[in-house]
């Protein structure tokens, strides 16, 4: 997937869950954009890759593309050492900010598993990637059917930034689910921090 595919969809589906935890800032966003960037570290020619040109070669030499980086086991020991940091030198009010990353992290994950390559979410246990579209809905990096997508999830996030700005995004869920929405995610944010 392409990186601007990669942030406009984390972006659709981060919006609604950090506005249903009250937790929508400029900084909370651009930590899911950069999460949902980070794992492509391991390919030289990503938007991250050009960016850190070291660590993307020696990454991509050790590991491989969609190797290490792509992985539950990535994201686990990303996240440690992000709220290590956190809690080392970040303000209180940033507290979160290594949760919305591993959240967009864990999104570049399940969106590259709808990837005609798939990827291996157990490595290195694992050694087939796994297509979590199975045989029928899968996308090729760059092809048409991508910015298909692409075009769709932008209209997504448009509609949910004028629902954000009209004060009716909480609407898109029932009562109930919204609840349970809250309450999970917070759960999970004090479970994890």
């Amino acid at each position: 997937m392409e990186y601007k595919t990669h942030i406009v969809t984390s972006m659709t589906f981060a919006v609604p869950m950090l506005s249903v935890t009250d937790e929508l800032t400029m900084i909370n966003l651009g930590a899911v954009v950069l999460g949902s960037l980070f794992p492509d570290i391991d390919h030289p020619r990503s938007y991250v890759g050009q960016k850190a040109k070291i660590v993307s070669r020696v990454t991509n030499k050790t590991f491989g593309h969609r190797g290490a980086t792509h992985s539950l086991l990535a994201l686990a020991i990303i996240y440690i050492m992000g709220n290590v940091f956190a809690q080392t030198y970040l303000a209180a009010s940033l507290a979160y900010v290594p949760f919305w990353f591993a959240w967009g992290y864990l999104l570049h994950l399940l969106e590259d598993g709808f990837s005609r390559d798939g990827i291996r979410f157990f490595w290195p246990l694992q050694k087939k990637p796994w297509h979590l579209g199975g045989k029928f809905l899968w996308y090729k990096t760059s092809s048409l059917s991508e910015h298909i997508f692409f075009g769709f999830v932008v209209c997504l996030l448009l509609v949910e930034v004028k629902m954000l700005w009209q004060g009716q995004l909480e609407s898109l869920f029932s009562g109930e689910f919204l609840s349970r929405l809250q309450t999970w995610l917070l759960e999970l944010q004090n479970k994890l921090t």
